[in-house]
């Protein structure tokens, strides 16, 4: 089954095994031209993620999942490319959670959500597409990958910042320099780099992020005050450094 889906406004065609996997696309569904690359499950695709598809036969979750890199790999060649963490709309920008998997990204998400009600609007709760504009600005796109959890948003935003979470025994948030942002951030990017342009592809978005928007790291213990902290730092920061980011 073929479809085309449109993500952080590229085009692309998908070659689907499992007729079921369709449902983890349909609201980016399009019926426009597409720019004419097919990507489909390689069947040596199978075997690199064995907690994906362990008996190495193919359901719908997991055919959706191995399509992940094949169409991050896509979106690198328009500047875009597949992020891991939330993302969410808070007060007209978007930011991004991101961290190692099991590390408290959810957790951190429903102390916004609790503490910031209205004021905040989803993106993606999992995977978001990174987009380089036209314009050299940065802004986070929903994607078909939301996680467990299946948070899932429709709105795109400017990206303003990233949080970099930390398990730890106390509560402490603080910006991070320029390397160890690019140590923090670049396994985030949900790409395979089997070869050099598409690392390198990787290398020039992390700059331009690391260059364009603040990146914090929080230490935390999980809590509702964690989240509190983040909300008041950011919101501070905000306020006296909003025009030069």
């Amino acid at each position: 089954m073929n479809i085309e889906i449109e993500l952080a406004g590229v085009r692309l065609r998908i070659s689907l095994r499992l007729r079921e996997t369709v449902k983890y696309f349909r609201p980016f569904i399009t019926r426009s031209d597409c720019d004419g690359w097919d990507i489909r499950v390689e069947d040596e695709d199978i075997p690199r993620y064995p907690l994906i598809c362990p008996s190495g036969v193919l359901d719908p979750f997991s055919e959706a999942y191995l399509l992940m890199p094949r169409a991050s790999a896509f979106l690198l060649k328009h500047d875009r490319a597949l992020i891991h963490g939330v993302s969410f709309v808070w007060r007209g920008r978007a930011w991004l959670l991101t961290a190692p998997s099991g590390t408290g990204k959810t957790t951190q998400l429903r102390h916004w959500q609790r503490l910031c009600g209205d004021e905040l609007e989803i993106i993606n709760g999992d995977k978001s597409v990174l987009a380089l504009e036209t314009d050299g600005s940065l802004r986070l796109h929903p994607s078909p990958w939301t996680g467990k959890e299946l948070d899932a948003g429709t709105v795109s935003a400017p990206l303003a910042g990233v949080v970099v979470l930390r398990q730890a025994d106390h509560n402490a948030i603080s910006l991070l320099k320029p390397r160890e942002s690019v140590f923090a951030l670049f396994q985030q990017f949900l790409n395979l780099c089997d070869d050099a342009e598409e690392a390198h592809a990787i290398e020039g978005l992390e700059t331009r992020l690391i260059e364009s928007v603040p990146v914090w790291r929080l230490d935390n213990l999980g809590d509702e005050d964690s989240a509190r902290l983040t909300i008041q730092t950011l919101s501070e920061y905000e306020a006296t450094n909003h025009e030069s980011i």
